[in-house]
């Protein structure tokens, strides 16, 4: 299962995270939670849609401290792109 994880340390000044997937083949879902390794019973990401090549998982405000995301097959799948995003606040 592909794993990472974003460590946010004091002062960071980081507004939100941005987390997307894009799926090429197969059936994968993204999965993210502060402080411990995700899964589909807890997660901080919205189910995906049927369907969707592209899932996205968004964290306001984050608070400081490690957030761990994951991806999970349903089935054998490949040809992933998992792109991490911050947007900072300025000072």
């Amino acid at each position: 299962m592909p794993y990472y994880y974003e460590d946010r340390g004091r002062g960071s000044r980081q507004k939100k995270i941005k987390v997307t997937i894009g799926l090429m083949h197969g059936d994968a879902d993204l999965y993210g939670r502060f402080g411990a390794f995700p899964n589909p019973a807890v997660t901080l990401c919205p189910p995906p849609k049927a369907g969707r090549r592209i899932e996205t998982c968004i964290i306001n405000n984050p608070g400081v401290g490690i957030y761990d995301f994951a991806i999970c097959g349903h089935t054998d799948f490949h040809g992933v792109l998992m792109k991490i995003a911050a947007t900072v606040s300025k000072r």
